[in-house]
Formats: C-alpha cells, structure tokens, sequence
C-alpha cells in the first residue's frame, strides 16, 4: 500500500496562486492610481477652472467699473452743460467714444423731459425712430425714478425684445458744479440725468462661444448683459442664482463657488463693481470643465487594461518557468515513493532555493540507493 500524498490531487496549484496573487495585485495597484490620480486631475482641475472664472469676472467687473465711471463724469458735465444752452458742445463732448446712445434729463423724476443727445449713427444701424429712446423704451422697461430720486443713482435693464442691447443708467445731479461746496451749490435743485449705454459690445464678447457663462447683473439681480440675448430681452432676474446671493451676502468683493443649480453642477466666481452696484459673475457646466479628466482617466483605463493583459501574459510565462522545477520534483518524489530509485534524479537548471532543494533531494536519493544497495547485500549474504 503506498503513501496516502502519492495519489493526492492538487487542487489550487502554486503557478494559480501565482497568478491570482499577481493579477490581485496588479489590478489593486492600477485601480489605486487611477483613483488618486483622478482625484488630483480634478482637483488641479477646480483650482484652474476657479482661477478662469476669477480672471474673467475680474477683468469684465474692472472693464464695466471704467465704462460706468466714464458715463458717470460726462453725465455730470452734460448737466453742467445743458444749463448754459451749448448743444453743439454737448454733441461734441459725446461724439467720442463714450458708449452713451441716448441721454436725457428728468426734472420732475416723473418722466423725461429734455433729450439733450442721440447718437445718430447707432439709431441708423439698428433703425430707431426718434421716438424709440423716448417712448418706446420707457413703455417696455419702466425707468426707476423713485430708486433716481432716493439712492441718487440707478442702473436697469433696457433691452427689448427687437431691440438694441442696452443699458439703463441714471444719476440724480445738480447743475452747478460738484466741486462747488457753497451752500448755493448745496441748495440747488437737483434733477435726474438718464443715459442708455450700448451694451453690444459687451454682449458680443459675453457670447463668443467661450467655456465659461458670464453675466453681468445689477444689484436687484435684473440682467444686464448676457451671452444669450434672449434672457436680456427678457429681463431675466438672477436673484435667486447662489452666485448672486454669495455676492449680495459676503463682505469680499470678490469670492469662488462650488455649487449646484438648476439641476447641474458648476464652478463659478463672482466680482462686484462699480461700488457694488453691479455684480459679475462667471459659471462653467462640471460637465463640461471635467470633460478633458474624463478623457484623461478613460484613455488611462484603456492604457492600464492593456498593461494588465500584457502583465498577466508575462505572469503566465514566469509562472511556467517558476513552476516546472517545483513540478519536476514533485514528479520524482512521486517515483521514489514508488520505489524508482534510479533515474530520479532532477536537474532545475536554477541557481535558487528550488535547485538547493533539488540538490538535497538528489543528495537523500544517493544516499536511499547506497542504503538499499547495503541492505541487498546484507540480505544476500544471510
């Protein structure tokens, strides 16, 4: 009767263990980077799309504090102006490049009483009548006398469905000098200067198909300038926008948001000009600003399912080579025990623990043979 391990079966081979630990850790290892890759990707990601908003927000709110600043001087100065009956002048003061279209004095803040200037070539290129600036206009988008006559300065929304892109500026002002500090100066009357400034341009710029979504809004939330036009003919209102109400809310002029609306995920910034009175702010779709990771971590999924596979092929090969001494020797201890003494011996042809462990092997079947060699002549001579 033979040894009980002569006719054992293995049943998970070492080469199978060899594999699967291989594979176990091959794959643990390509899943781990690809996961803290991806989370640095998108990470560098936010910080760069933030640092996008922030330098496009920045640049527009510093772009519109100019423009509303520059309108604001020659608003004061056409007051100035318009009491000493000098139209020619006027017309030059705004022949220049001042972005005023339409300017117009208030007297009673009740409605618009004087125009004091058109600017001829726009109302050409987008054929106004002359009643487009003074009735039209007003009848769609109600001017705020009472926000003209209470905060001294307002800004609103004056794009019509048809209309030119504009914007609604108006500023409570005295005729006499501001640099006057005279109590005649103090006490004379006060009247309401209303411009329309073109915001085309801007418009144009907001909508030329960049990543990013910027807006340009007042400080009631009203939009002032958007890519899309519509929502600007609409007088879309951006009051409830996190952008908005993290402007309206914080101290900083200026501030980053990671935030969801509207059923989407974006990044976005926001900057204040204009002493506060207008808000811009800058969003992009988290779709769209992780698309290029996405790809990143897609063709990096591709690359490491090859890697695997070429891995797993190189694991086959050496396995083989790993296991054929093992295999080789289990082959000879199974005809020992059998009693096949002669010729059992192995050569692994390594230069490892496998080959000390063949040389011991062949060294215990030496010295096996020389015993049953000694015993044989033993039992021949009894």
């Amino acid at each position: 009767m033979g040894h009980p391990w002569i006719n054992m079966r293995i049943r998970f081979p070492i080469r199978y263990k060899f594999l699967a630990v291989t594979t176990l850790l091959l794959v643990f290892s390509v899943v781990a980077y690809l996961f803290l890759a991806s989370q640095i990707f998108r990470r560098d990601k936010i910080e760069l799309v933030f640092e996008l908003n922030r330098g496009a927000v920045g640049g527009v709110a510093s772009e519109v504090n100019t423009l509303f600043q520059g309108v604001a001087d020659k608003m004061r100065l056409a007051a100035i102006l318009s009491q000493n009956d000098s139209p020619e002048t006027l017309r030059d003061v705004f022949a220049s490049d001042s972005g005023i279209v339409y300017l117009a004095a208030s007297y009673s803040f009740r409605d618009v009483e004087q125009t004091l200037y058109t600017d001829k070539a726009f109302s050409e290129t987008y054929a106004l009548d002359e009643s487009y600036f003074k009735k039209t206009l007003p009848d769609a988008r109600a001017l705020p006398f009472n926000e003209m006559q209470s905060e001294g300065e307002a800004i609103w929304n004056a794009t019509i469905p048809g209309g030119p892109p504009l914007i609604g500026f108006a500023k409570s002002v005295s005729a006499s000098n501001s640099s006057d500090k005279s109590s005649k100066s103090a006490s004379a009357p006060r009247f309401a200067m209303i411009a329309f400034v073109r915001a085309d341009r801007l418009a144009s710029w907001f909508g030329q198909g960049h990543l990013n979504d910027v807006i340009l809004v007042n400080r009631q939330g009203q939009v002032l300038v958007d890519g899309d036009q519509k929502k600007m003919a609409a007088a879309a209102s951006y009051a409830a926008h996190p952008l908005f109400k993290a402007a309206s809310g914080m101290g900083f002029r200026s501030g980053v948001a990671n935030f969801d609306f509207d059923g989407g995920h974006f990044l976005g910034a926001h900057s204040s000009g204009y002493d506060g009175k207008i808000i811009v702010f800058s969003q992009i779709d988290g779709r769209h600003a992780f698309t290029a990771v996405d790809r990143l971590i897609q063709r990096s999924l591709v690359f490491a399912m090859i890697a695997i596979t070429l891995a797993f092929l190189a694991a086959i090969f050496f396995s083989r080579s790993l296991t054929k001494p093992i295999q080789a020797l289990v082959d000879a201890m199974n005809r020992v025990a059998k009693g096949e003494l002669h010729d059992s011996a192995i050569n692994v042809g390594t230069r490892d623990e496998i080959a000390l462990l063949a040389t011991s092997f062949n060294k215990m079947l030496a010295d096996l043979s020389a015993s049953r060699e000694a015993l044989e002549q033993i039992n021949r001579e009894l």
